[in-house]
């Protein structure tokens, strides 16, 4: 995925490398892997999306807990949910992170993920894509 340039007279969200909102001011140059639209020009090819593992879908019927193992291996694990859900590394009493609806959260593994465990708000989808550095 490429690089951007705000091409607009005011400032844009995007996402930056590590999945977190940020904002580009007026020519501001960006890196990200998502693809940008109007108002943005491409002005290069990289930086390249990391080499992708296993991408895991799970699915809940309502509210509910559900745990994925993943690679234990990967560097990178990017969470995307069609509903408000909050992730945890590892054990539903490790500290949680929340994920509104439409979001995605990037989390770095240090070498010790080795489950995401999901408290779902409702019925929805959460995918889980494992990343190579």
């Amino acid at each position: 995925m490429p690089t951007y340039k705000n091409d607009t007279n005011g400032q844009q969200t995007f996402f930056n490398l590590s999945g977190a909102l940020q904002f580009a001011q007026p020519g501001e140059s960006v890196e990200t892997y998502k693809i940008l639209g109007a108002g943005w020009t491409k002005t290069a090819d990289a930086p390249f999306y990391p080499v992708c593992g296993a991408v895991h879908e799970v699915t809940a019927a309502g509210a509910e807990t559900k745990t994925q193992a993943v690679a234990v291996s990967m560097a990178f694990f990017e969470i995307r949910a069609d509903v408000d859900v909050v992730v945890h590394a590892n054990a539903a009493d490790a500290p949680g992170y929340p994920l509104q609806a439409g979001g995605t959260r990037v989390f770095s593994n240090p070498g010790s993920i080795a489950a995401m465990v999901l408290d779902f708000s409702g019925a929805g989808t959460v995918t889980i894509i494992e990343l190579q550095d």
